[in-house]
């Protein structure tokens, strides 16, 4: 047998000895009393009705207190499953929110500013100009040599004025040796071209004055 028949039993054994008492009890007083066997049953039984009067009404008193416990019960174990429920959903909703940030951690890449240095111009270096040197020399009387006197070179070499003679130490090697002159003579020459003057020529002038014009 259950704990809940053992209960039972113990209850209905205690009902039934409550009620049987009252009987024995009255019936011994009333045959000690000499009172007759009849008048006793009658009181007994008088008392057994309110006897289970006042238990029907403890019973149904009792009834009622169990069906709320019952109720009472129902509501705590309702209570207990919607708790119960609403905790399952809040870590439903918690893994669903790591699940929803760790997705969008990977699906959406993190910007990384980059500071992109400026770049500070460097400024175009402005080159100096050297004075360009003439192009034109006006020699008279003298000797003269290139690249000391003058710039060394090919010149054009034209008359002046005067009449003389122009000689250079190179005169077999594209150099000159001529007279020259402005006089209408035909032994005057006026002007001869692409005269090799190279660095260290000696270039010797007599009585008359010429211009040497660069042409490289």
């Amino acid at each position: 047998m259950n704990d809940t028949t053992l209960e039972k039993i113990k209850y209905w054994t205690k009902k039934l000895l409550l009620l049987v008492f009252p009987f024995i009890i009255i019936s011994y007083d009333f045959k000690k009393n000499g009172k007759s066997i009849k008048y006793s049953v009658i009181t007994c039984l008088i008392g057994i009705v309110i006897f289970l009067n006042f238990w029907s009404a403890i019973f149904s008193k009792e009834s009622e207190m169990d069906e709320y416990k019952s109720k009472v019960d129902e509501y705590e174990n309702a209570n207990s499953e919607f708790a119960t429920q609403v905790q399952d959903l809040e870590k439903d909703n918690e893994k669903l929110r790591i699940d929803l940030k760790e997705a969008q951690e990977i699906e959406t890449p993190i910007a990384t500013e980059i500071s992109t240095p400026i770049e500070t111009p460097i400024p175009t270096p402005t080159p100096i100009k050297t004075p360009e040197q003439p192009k034109e020399y006006v020699l008279g009387n003298g000797n003269f040599v290139a690249g000391k006197d003058f710039p060394a070179g090919t010149y054009d070499i034209s008359v002046v004025s005067g009449n003389g003679n122009v000689s250079s130490d190179n005169m077999w090697s594209g150099g000159i040796n001529a007279i020259m002159g402005v006089g209408n003579d035909d032994m005057y020459q006026k002007e001869y071209k692409n005269i090799k003057l190279p660095k260290g020529t000696t270039l010797k002038i007599s009585n008359v004055k010429i211009k040497l014009t660069k042409v490289k």
